[in-house]
């Protein structure tokens, strides 16, 4: 009874530990099209 808790736990925590990587990479991909977005814009503008 408690191995299976313990496996449905860990399952569980891997499940979470995947959704915030996934959420980090696609912060860092949207942080870097920002920054160049911006870098873009502050070399067109006189």
């Amino acid at each position: 009874m408690l191995a299976k808790l313990e496996r449905y736990i860990n399952r569980a925590a891997d499940v979470l530990i995947d959704a915030f990587e996934g959420v980090a990479r696609d912060l860092d991909d949207l942080a870097k099209q920002a920054k160049k977005r911006l870098s873009r814009k502050h070399l067109s503008s006189p």
